[in-house]
């Protein structure tokens, strides 16, 4: 059965992202991206291939506005085959998207319990509805669950033979490079290492334990971004880590914790019924020195870390909580954890022979359940989303490429799909290749008086020929525009994916006063 378990995944795999696609293809009669931050990937990417280095606008001075360099790089890379940035997106986060799937599986194959726990979470990541839509977003996601995913199986692997991997700091330097929260797993991997492997187990740490060269690959791979960020906006994260942040708040946190707990049981009610008893089962049993949940505490220590850590610092609601979608593979684990820890603990009269398969089938309903759930409902919803993209952000683009000069300064707040396919000078009102204006409004919320009165000003000092805005974003510059008129816009009757359901062109002409 084990050989026919990555086949099965894979199958599973390439059924679900079928699902997407045709569902796109006969409703839109187009395949495209459920995201504008899609879009500035595909910036990024299209830059470097015309020779520009890591710049939005071309000819402007670089800036980090891009959260993953590595997933820029691989679409350049692409780029060298096909001009279709767009496709080439897709083909990769499909790739990845399978991989994580069978990852997931090794890596359930470590956990303690039954063993057909493993196969059965490895289908499950494939029929996770967010996860799917990860893979279909053109988006880092699918790319960062991979790396992320591959580098605790491959340190957990390591720390089997008494040793930190080299091949695990490679795999988080490059997971760090796909997005900013890979450092911090790299952190839970070292406490792990210190704590649970040398001071825990062993009894003694000695600065010889420190993983050295596994640190040293790490830094290779981490520093240049790093560097390049200090350098260009004085900062060492990218510009979206700054721009999404806001001073912590108990009301807007609790609120995504509750929605955290609504996804997962809409996603999986069967089998996250046991994402809480495999949670604390495995805690307890790694706390009172049950030797396989300890040596694999990681399981469960990055998945709970990173929700705490969202939590505290990015409790972003929007966009089905994509941020937290590249740990769901390890809660599945957990979940099945669970399952498995119930099964193993059945009453005394229910073991024995007759029971054996038991486990097995409860595992077949899950698995089913999950793919009925997911591809009854994610592909119109992706679908809809794409849809969604297409008639704003695309359409819009369409409409500023064939109505204004190519040298007309452009102002918005979505710099995704307006600039990709208009090519215009962009100046970006949230400040993700707009360093100096991020460092004005920083902290500050959308709306709020004080940005629109910041960014108004802005707007004077740049005076661009357009303004492109949400008016619900900015209700205050939207109502004092005496300088612009409105030339455009696009409304959306069924919108699920943008910041606003209207979008508008406003022409600005600047008089003096």
């Amino acid at each position: 059965m084990r050989k026919a378990s990555i086949p099965l995944i894979v199958l599973a795999g390439l059924i679900a992202l079928a699902a997407v696609y045709w569902h796109q293809w006969r409703w839109l009669l187009t395949v495209g991206l459920p995201l504008d931050d899609s879009y500035i990937h595909l910036q990024y990417a299209r830059n470097l291939l015309h020779g520009e280095w890591f710049v939005y606008n071309p000819g402007d001075h670089p800036t980090p506005g891009d959260t993953s360099p590595l997933w820029v790089l691989l679409l350049a890379a692409g780029g060298l085959f096909s001009q279709n940035l767009l496709a080439v997106s897709l083909i990769l986060g499909g790739i990845f998207y399978l991989l994580t799937g069978i990852v997931a599986y090794r890596m359930g194959e470590r956990l303690p319990g039954p063993k057909w726990t493993a196969l059965a979470g490895g289908l499950v990541v494939m029929f996770t509805g967010r996860i799917l839509w990860g893979a279909a977003s053109g988006m880092e996601i699918t790319l960062f669950s991979f790396c992320s995913l591959l580098g605790v199986w491959l340190y957990l692997r390591g720390k089997d033979r008494g040793r930190f991997s080299l091949a695990a700091g490679l795999a988080m330097g490059l997971a760090a490079n796909a997005r900013p929260e890979g450092n911090l797993l790299f952190i839970f991997m070292l406490l792990d290492w210190v704590v649970f492997k040398k001071v825990m187990s062993e009894k003694k740490f000695r600065l010889s334990d420190i993983p050295w060269s596994a640190g040293f690959i790490y830094f290779l791979l981490v520093t240049p971004y790093v560097l390049f960020s200090l350098w260009s906006a004085g900062h060492p994260a990218p510009n979206t880590f700054y721009a999404t942040k806001l001073p912590f708040n108990w009301s807007r946190s609790l609120e995504y914790l509750w929605l955290v707990l609504v996804f997962f049981y809409r996603e999986h009610p069967l089998l996250n019924l046991m994402l809480p008893v495999g949670a604390g089962v495995f805690l307890f049993k790694g706390i009172k020195g049950s030797g396989k949940e300890r040596d694999d505490f990681l399981i469960w220590l990055w998945p709970i870390g990173y929700l705490l850590a969202s939590f505290f610092e990015a409790p972003i609601k929007y966009h089905f909580q994509r941020y937290l979608i590249p740990v769901l593979p390890f809660f599945i684990l957990i979940s099945f954890y669970g399952w498995g820890w119930i099964f193993q603990n059945l009453p005394g009269r229910l073991k024995g022979k007759r029971w054996s398969r038991l486990g097995p089938a409860w595992a077949a309903v899950l698995v089913i359940w999950s793919g009925a759930m997911s591809l009854s409902y994610w592909p119109g919803i992706t679908a809809l989303c794409v849809k969604n993209i297409e008639e704003m952000q695309v359409k819009l683009g369409y409409w500023i490429r064939d109505n204004t000069r190519p040298d007309d300064l452009i102002a918005a707040n979505d710099i995704g799909a307006i600039f990709y396919l208009s090519q215009r000078p962009v100046l970006d009102l949230v400040g993700l290749v707009n360093p100096e204006l991020l460092e004005k409004v920083q902290g500050l919320r959308i709306p709020s008086p004080a940005r629109d009165r910041i960014t108004l000003q802005y707007l004077l000092e740049k005076k661009p020929a357009y303004l492109v805005i949400f008016p619900n974003w900015y209700p205050r510059i939207a109502d004092d525009l005496g300088d612009c008129r409105r030339a455009f816009s696009a409304r959306l009757s069924d919108n699920i994916i943008c910041a606003g359901d209207e979008m508008v062109v406003y022409q600005c002409l600047w008089r003096k006063k």
